[in-house]
């Protein structure tokens, strides 16, 4: 027997995990706790401890552990909570810079709203983030597993003493610690998510602060890049899941007078069909440009965006101001490129899949 507590990761998650654990424990004697994000690592995990039944933690599960969640017997567990409270738990409990906390919490979301869209209402969805016998006593009530309201009511007074959460965060404080940009890039990646449906009029949007310099993801990007030297990869990220389906990006950049005189590539993968485009901003400015992709139902690589400069410059900066993603219900007609204004066509001079 597996039981699933699928969640956002951070203290909240692995708490709901030890209460399933303690009330596994107590009525059919599983005792291992394993986190995984794949059917190898459930397979691997339960090998190691030398078990058939264990409950599984996870907080990034991909395509074929969501499918074999959606079949099991005992539907899964899913801590939501308050996304910021995890951000602050990564950051607090584990050392994580902050645009990693919350590339990390995202690609969480993503997974845990395809989830939500397979189970319908089956799950036992914990939207607030509260430590108490009420909770845990919902958590033991959803299992179904044998155990009669006097055994609930113990093993829910023993739960608050398992696994507390980090002491000394107080997500206003913290929040309100934020700089401007930072918090622009919560609500842009997160917000969506909040509203419980991605649909076609709820964009998620990526901040800069969310990409990488270079080719690395040492270094956060803030401000405008300078494109002087040799060809080389001039950002990337952010390296962040999407939940299935049809998509429509669009990438805003800012070219300097200078930067206007060189063409640039943008590889977009992670997707249906990965994709190249070769652009040049016709004039200084902010452009727009436009891409649509598919995320399958079994993709779990991360989405990434890549802009490299193609020949040596002497002069000039890119700054990126953001991407926007919409849900596509339908593929919509692409019009001719001599009908679109001028500040859409910044990514449609050349547009195709890699290899085409």
């Amino acid at each position: 027997m597996l039981l699933f507590v699928i969640g956002l990761p951070g203290c909240f998650t692995e708490w709901c995990a030890a209460v399933t654990k303690r009330f596994a424990e107590r009525a059919i004697g599983v005792g291992e706790l394993i986190e995984a994000n794949s059917l190898n690592e459930v397979a691997r995990g339960l090998i190691r401890h030398g078990a058939a039944s264990a409950v599984v933690r996870s907080t990034n599960p991909n395509g074929p552990l969501l499918a074999m969640v959606a079949e099991a017997y005992h539907a899964p567990i899913v801590p939501i909570g308050n996304p910021g409270q995890a951000i602050a738990d990564l950051i607090a409990s584990q050392g994580i810079p902050f645009p990693a906390a919350l590339r990390r919490v995202a690609t969480s979301c993503a997974a845990i709203a395809n989830l939500r869209s397979v189970l319908g209402t089956d799950a036992l969805v914990l939207g607030r983030e509260q430590q108490s016998c009420d909770t845990a006593l919902a958590i033991g009530r959803h299992l179904r597993i044998g155990l009669n309201e006097s055994d609930l009511d113990v093993i829910a007074k023993e739960a608050l003493s398992l696994a507390p959460l980090v002491q000394g965060i107080d997500i206003k404080n913290w929040r309100g610690a934020l700089a401007a940009d930072e918090r622009t890039a919560i609500e842009g990646a997160l917000g969506a998510y909040l509203q419980g449906v991605i649909s076609e009029d709820t964009p998620i949007i990526w901040a800069p602060l969310l990409f990488s310099l270079g080719d690395g993801q040492e270094q956060p990007l803030r401000g405008a890049i300078d494109i002087t030297g040799l060809p080389r990869c001039l950002l990337n990220g952010p390296d962040i899941l999407l939940p299935p389906g049809r998509w429509s990006i669009s990438v805003a950049l800012q070219f300097s007078p200078a930067a206007i005189e060189h063409d640039y590539l943008v590889e977009i993968s992670g997707c249906e069909p990965p994709q190249q485009h070769v652009i040049r901003s016709p004039e200084s400015g902010q452009f727009e440009g436009t891409a649509e992709f598919t995320v399958s139902e079994s993709g779990d690589v991360p989405l990434r965006i890549r802009l490299s400069s193609l020949r040596a410059a002497f002069d000039g900066t890119v700054t990126l101001v953001g991407a926007k993603l919409l849900r596509c219900e339908e593929r919509p007609t692409t019009p001719e490129l001599g009908d679109m204004p001028l500040e859409e066509r910044a990514l449609e001079i050349s547009v195709g899949p890699i290899g085409q």
